[in-house]
């Protein structure tokens, strides 16, 4: 039997640096991957998120069974 199912999600595209993923010029923006995290928790999955500027993003979700 299945132990979790995971989820990965390679994009090639131009990234973006993790350390910033709030501020857009020192405002907070968008909650759009902090929601995802959160969720993933309610839910017991793990979320990981990797992402350099210029060589893309990789996210990657186990969620149990």
């Amino acid at each position: 039997s299945l132990e979790f199912f995971a989820i990965k999600v390679i994009d090639d595209g131009v990234g973006f640096d993790l350390s910033s993923l709030n501020l857009i010029n020192g405002k907070e923006r968008g909650t759009g991957l902090s929601n995802i995290s959160y969720r993933a928790k309610l839910i017991g999955a793990s979320l990981d998120i990797d992402s350099q500027k210029g060589k893309g993003t990789t996210i990657a979700l186990n969620v149990p069974c």
